[in-house]
């Protein structure tokens, strides 16, 4: 996928973080705990299918605990398969069999340049806010969400491409030590995503 591309790209401005981020972007992150926005019928629809998961025990009949050191740990379905986008940004990824769902998981490391006071979750996201914007994602939005086993809020960025066909969603986590993590998901925007979305909300760790 063409976004799968652009990870190391964001990375590398990620890594780069300044706070030259204007106050438009940081409103942008707001208390929203919905992952889609509802503004149409389709989104409408979708937190419909993210409510009635979040009634659910079993999203899935049998899932796997994957991840790394230092990136993160999530459940997948069994049948997902190790993926490496053609980039080669060092990340670890995990995709559906037929490749239509990819999720990624990596720690930021932050360059000498980033003052300390910088290097935070709020600012990786509006970063991506940023970079969705300049790469013709289309609405954008920002939201404060929670995981289960995650104390901190999660800062969340999520847009639509390929005709809004397709989303993509990055998650912004901060452990207990301060350093900073992020989960991107994405694929054909269906039922399907919003489980897998559904499932690392419940899942999530930094450590196994």
């Amino acid at each position: 996928m063409k976004n799968l591309i652009r990870l190391l790209c964001i990375l590398l401005l990620i890594t780069g973080c300044s706070s030259n981020n204007d106050n438009e972007k940081t409103n942008n992150v707001s208390n929203n705990e919905q992952i889609i926005e509802e503004t149409e019928e389709n989104f409408d629809e979708a937190v419909k299918l993210i409510e009635e998961n979040n009634d659910s025990t079993e999203l899935f009949d049998d899932t796997m605990v994957v991840g790394e050191d230092g990136k993160g740990y999530v459940e997948v379905p069994s049948n997902w398969v190790k993926f490496t986008d053609a980039s080669g940004s060092g990340s670890f990824q995990y995709s559906s069999p037929n490749m239509s769902h990819i999720i990624t998981l990596d720690k930021i490391v932050w360059s000498e340049e980033v003052p300390v006071e910088n290097q935070t979750a709020e600012a990786v996201a509006n970063n991506y806010f940023g970079y969705f914007e300049s790469t013709g994602i289309t609405k954008i939005q920002g939201a404060m969400v929670n995981y289960d086993n995650i104390d901190k809020d999660v800062y969340e960025i999520y847009g639509y491409y390929d005709n809004e066909q397709s989303i993509w969603i990055v998650d912004v986590l901060t452990d207990e030590n301060g350093d900073v993590y992020f989960v991107s998901i994405e694929g054909l925007f269906n039922e399907d995503i919003l489980n897998i979305y559904n499932l690392i909300v419940k899942t999530y760790n930094f450590t196994k």
